[in-house]
């Protein structure tokens, strides 16, 4: 397994298919409902603890699974201990973890030139919609909705983005469209890849 540590909230393992079995799962669809499933992602994080000093004990995190073609996965860990306490209210309160399988991104980017280099990646990508906002503060939402594909599929392509933003759950898209400002119409990838929108 190997460890990339982006920053002090949010780490990226990469695992083999070797290290898939050792945990006990299944790289293809690992079921998130089950409880055997969740002790495995747990056992992951308390060697990670360990090895690299992530401690995740007693923050809210959202884990992002990818399966990879080797039969291994990547897995991206986020504290969401990070978020305003008004962002922290709207996150589902279900569980201590969410795991993440939707077709609706939303990343937050620092600056500019954050954005522009994570748009670069995005723009060959299959994308229905996106959308970007500015917040009070300066930084910048980026809202993507993927194409229809297959049942179960996840936003597995934009991993990379995960280099320059901070990945946040897609419960929290009525708070981001509530306060902060809308600056595209569906349209925020071709735009700033034609220089047609202004940041």
């Amino acid at each position: 397994m190997e460890v990339l540590k982006i920053s002090d909230s949010k780490l990226k393992l990469m695992l083999t298919r070797g290290d898939m079995k050792q945990y006990g799962l299944d790289s293809d669809n690992p079921d998130y409902n089950d409880a055997e499933v969740r002790r495995s992602f747990f056992r992951i994080l308390d060697t990670v603890k360990e090895t690299h000093g992530f401690d995740a004990g007693g923050d809210k995190l959202l884990l992002q699974y990818y399966p990879s073609k080797g039969g291994g996965c990547e897995l991206f860990v986020t504290k969401l201990g990070i978020l305003p306490l008004e962002a922290e209210r709207a996150i589902s309160r279900s569980g201590r973890v969410t795991l993440l399988r939707a077709r609706r991104a939303i990343y937050k980017f620092e600056g500019a030139l954050e954005l522009m280099s994570a748009v670069k990646l995005i723009a060959g990508f299959s994308v229905k919609s996106s959308d970007l906002y500015l917040a009070d503060d300066g930084s910048y939402y980026l809202d993507l909705v993927e194409r229809g594909v297959g049942k179960g599929s996840g936003i597995s392509e934009y991993a990379r983005v995960l280099e320059f933003a901070k990945s946040l759950p897609p419960t929290l898209f009525p708070y981001i469209t509530e306060h902060c400002e809308r600056l595209t119409d569906g349209d925020a990838i071709a735009r700033l890849t034609s220089g047609c929108a202004t940041v």
